[in-house]
């Protein structure tokens, strides 16, 4: 803080540069007044952005500012879970009002006469600000998807985990289990060919002590295992896909090794853009006849020509029978292509707005057989002539009087 303005010494960054971060702190030297409601202001601004499992503000201060503003800020940091603790130094600081605060933020106050002590408040603070993303307590899971690798699995049966460690799902990620604060527990995504299985709670007498002996325990993690490793399917069928107004076709011919249809299979689906991977899209794929699997899905409303790569996946009660991988083409929308002439819509142009059909395009600038009028300046090419009369004016007369000059000088 230097006369009532933040300033900041190091951005909300990774501390993988800490030489260079202690050494940007070092510059930090005493000086101007106490306003904590800018400091805090700018605390918010760099952390309500982040992307961070922990938001934690430490207020450090030694002397007293005013306390306008500073309740709705907190308040309103709390909201966005971004916690504040407060420590004060020495007798000028404002016990009452830190206290407030660390209440307000959802934090800890500390109050020290040394300042030496700083750093071991900072370090314990710390301390207990990661404690606070582990959950210990009594957790029951709750399955808020349903999927093949919890399929049989009754976890309302379970018993109570004793905790685990609060996290925020991926934006790509597939939660399937969650505690009873809505926090996620069990979620799966793909990376590449592969595929991650995240469990936020543990597998040993820590937390998972209870779980261990339910008779569920082996089957779900059985099941979470052949889910997460790669499964090779037995055959490969062909794919076919085509674009037609507005959508696109996929169809899959099941046909095994002896030239007879596989029938009775589940199937999906998914379309990625290799310009956008992360937007991956799933369709199901349904039997339309014998051994062929089909699914319609819409094109986006999109003006440039792209390509899709699909890969389907067909299965019987979970587990995989064949898959077939193509890709897909789209041209530019049929409005950028040369189409006929629409003589109708020409016509019915001309009605509406009180013009003419099928003239020829000279006599379009001329409507009805009306001429166009329009005016002229005429000034321009007589001041022209005008200015060429008088150069050749000159012309002559200079010839004159170069003559009679020639005449006076020959004896």
């Amino acid at each position: 803080m230097v006369a009532h303005e933040p300033l900041t010494l190091v951005r909300l960054q990774r501390a993988a540069s800490r030489l260079r971060i202690a050494g940007d702190i070092a510059r930090l030297a005493a000086g101007g007044g106490t306003s904590i409601l800018p400091a805090l202001q700018e605390a918010y601004a760099q952390l309500a952005p982040a992307h961070a499992r922990v938001k934690h503000v430490i207020l450090l201060t030694d002397g007293q500012s005013a306390y306008q503003g500073i309740p709705e800020l907190v308040d309103e940091m709390a909201q966005a879970r971004i916690t504040v603790s407060a420590v004060g130094v020495g007798d000028g600081a404002d016990r009452t009002m830190l206290a407030q605060i660390a209440e307000w933020g959802g934090g800890r106050f500390y109050f020290t006469q040394d300042a030496t002590s700083v750093p071991k408040i900072f370090t314990k603070e710390t301390t207990e600000v990661a404690r606070s993303a582990i959950v210990e307590e009594a957790v029951q899971a709750h399955a808020v998807k349903r999927a093949d690798v919890l399929a049989g699995v009754d976890l309302a049966a379970a018993p109570p985990l004793r905790g685990y460690v609060t996290t925020k799902p991926k934006p790509v990620a597939e939660v399937l289990a969650v505690s009873q604060h809505g926090e996620p527990l069990l979620a799966r995504w793909r990376v590449g060919l592969g595929k991650v299985t995240a469990w936020t709670s543990d597998l040993k007498a820590r937390w998972s002590a209870p779980w261990i002996g339910w008779p569920g325990f082996a089957k779900l993690w059985a099941q979470v295992a052949r889910d997460t490793m790669r499964a090779r399917a037995s055959q490969r069928f062909d794919l076919r896909a085509e674009v037609g107004d507005g959508a696109i076709r996929v169809e899959v011919d099941a046909i095994d090794g002896k030239d007879r249809f596989v029938d009775g299979l589940d199937g999906e689906v998914s379309a990625i853009d290799p310009d956008r991977p992360k937007e991956k899209l799933a369709f199901a794929l349904r039997q339309t006849g014998p051994g062929r699997y089909r699914a319609d899905f819409p094109t986006r409303s999109n003006r440039a020509a792209r390509s899709l790569l699909l890969r389907a996946a067909l299965t019987r009660d979970g587990k995989p029978v064949g898959e077939a991988a193509g890709s897909v083409s789209m041209g530019y929308p049929a409005e950028y292509a040369s189409l006929s002439q629409n003589d109708a819509l020409g016509e019915r142009l001309a009605a509406i707005t009180g013009g003419q059909e099928g003239i020829a395009p000279a006599d379009a600038f001329e409507p009805r057989g009306e001429r166009t009028r329009f005016t002229r300046d005429l000034w321009p090419p007589f001041l022209g002539f005008a200015a060429a009369l008088l150069l050749v004016d000159v012309l002559l007369r200079r010839v004159r009087i170069l003559r009679r000059f020639a005449s006076e000088d020959s004896p």
